[in-house]
């Protein structure tokens, strides 16, 4: 190609290029009179193209591969061929094998609603995850163990000091001052309020206890609201209720034998119980921190 460009360039010719589609002379014989090119082609042109044809199978013919390297390609496209059809062969012959039916990925579960579908009362402080309820708490950076924990029941779910129980407007006394009979009382781990207007005792106080009951205020309905939550009212940090004391860290034989040293086991029953009990009593007091 090159050097046709150079003989054009050297005899400074006019050469006009256009594109015909291949093989447009073929099977036609052109010196025939009634012979009609396709349209849009000259019959130049089609004498041109069957040129162009005969030249480039001399071309193909005279610059083809050696019979070495040819025979070399046929041999390997037969043996992958063969390789094929000995695979698909060896595919259908088998048995039908029985398809595993996977089982389907459990959906990854947030942990915001583990701690809304557990049953312990959570709140997060500090990377931990605590319970109101049960007084628990886990660490956050244990994922796996976290979340068996909110997906575990809590221990003191429907326990007497779960859940807030009605008394008696008599029952309630301090000082000088008794419930007014108006009120609807409930107690909830050591709180008595109102069901009613949210009204709460303080401490040594009545407050609003002692008068008639009204329509509730916004802080006895913010009051209600977090009872209801489970956490203490407005202004109180802490549940006025004490923790239970430590058991004796004794074993339990030696335990019961200090019990019942000195005691005589035929005197009235009575006797026994309240000795066993001062004896318990004092036992509590030495193991207490």
């Amino acid at each position: 190609m090159k050097q046709v460009y150079l003989h054009i360039e050297g005899k400074n010719l006019s050469v006009t290029v256009r594109w015909v589609k291949a093989h447009t002379a073929d099977d036609v014989d052109v010196s025939d009179d009634n012979y009609s090119p396709p349209p849009g082609v000259s019959l130049l042109d089609v004498l041109g193209n069957k040129q162009a044809d005969t030249l480039a199978k001399a071309g193909a013919h005279s610059n083809g591969p050696d019979l070495n390297s040819a025979t070399r390609v046929v041999f390997y496209a037969s043996l992958a061929r063969r390789i094929q059809n000995r695979l698909a062969t060896i595919i259908c012959s088998l048995p039908n094998r029985p398809h595993r039916i996977k089982t389907p990925r459990q959906p990854i579960v947030k942990l915001d609603e583990l701690m809304h579908q557990s049953s312990h009362n959570c709140f997060e402080v500090n990377n931990r995850v605590f319970c109101m309820r049960c007084n628990t708490n886990y660490s956050c950076k244990n994922k796996t163990g976290l979340k068996h924990w909110l997906s575990s029941p809590c221990p003191d779910l429907g326990a007497f000091h779960d859940r807030p129980v009605h008394i008696a407007f008599d029952h309630v006394h301090i000082g000088n001052l008794d419930v007014d009979f108006s009120h609807e009382l409930m107690s909830f781990k050591g709180i008595v309020y109102c069901n009613k207007c949210g009204s709460i005792s303080q401490q040594s106080k009545l407050g609003k206890l002692a008068s008639p009951c009204l329509p509730p205020s916004q802080a006895g309905l913010n009051n209600l609201k977090l009872l209801k939550s489970g956490r203490p009212p407005v202004n109180v940090n802490a549940w006025p209720e004490a923790p239970l004391p430590p058991p004796p860290a004794i074993p339990i034989p030696l335990y019961f034998d200090q019990l019942v040293e000195g005691v005589d086991l035929a005197g009235p029953e009575q006797d026994r119980i309240n000795i066993l009990a001062q004896q318990y009593d004092a036992m509590l007091a030495q193991v207490e921190p």
